[in-house]
Order: C-alpha cells, then structure tokens, then sequence
C-alpha cells in the first residue's frame, strides 16, 4: 500500500523543463543571420521567438497570425537540423496541410506554432 503512495506522488510531479541551447538561422533580406538562444523543451518554436522578440528585433519575421492555433502558414520555418527535428513530434495532417499553403515549402518545412 506504501508502495502504491509513493507511485501515485511520483507520478504527480510535473516534469521539469529542460531548457537546449538551439542556433537559429534567419534569412533576411539578402544575409542570413546566425543567432543563439535557449530554448525550454516543448516550447514551441513560436513562443521561443516570442519570449526572445527583444533579442531577435527586426529578425523576428515569425508572425503567428492565428495566434498559435496551426490556422495559417505565417509561422512557417525550415527545420535544418535532423537532432533538432527528432525531438519534435511527426507533423498532423492539419500541419502538413497548411505547410502545402506557404511559401515555398520544403521537406523540411514546418510550422513554428
């Protein structure tokens, strides 16, 4: 019965975060632009650009017009980095779907919400 107790707490407590640093390569204009931020695991991409907007300035071009909720492709990103892109989960079709809308997208295109 002890035994059971201690699963059922352990299993309660909420995982911690754990924050990667993650190298950032944005095409603006005609150079692209290395930048480096920490990034907390399960985060998406566009609350990391979010919570960085002061850092990334002008460079932010990650709008999210849909405010997250994968209605419109203007947080569409590359995905360069096979490490980065097995941590994150396989695309839904809804994503796929509006990944096939943006701009020029790629085999490596996701969204960033």
């Amino acid at each position: 019965e002890q035994d059971e107790r201690r699963k059922q707490k352990k299993r309660k407590k909420p995982a911690t975060a754990m924050m990667v640093p993650i190298s950032i390569k944005i095409p603006y204009r005609t150079e692209s632009v290395e930048l480096n931020l920490q990034w907390k695991v399960g985060d998406s991409l566009l609350e990391l650009a979010k919570k960085n907007d002061e850092i990334l300035g002008d460079y932010n071009i990650m709008e999210g017009a849909c405010g997250g909720n994968m209605n419109c492709c203007t947080c569409h990103v590359y995905i360069s980095s096979p490490d980065f892109r097995n941590m994150l989960d396989e695309p839904s079709v809804a994503e796929l779907d509006m990944i096939d809308m943006a701009f020029e997208p790629k085999e490596t295109s996701r969204l960033g919400c």
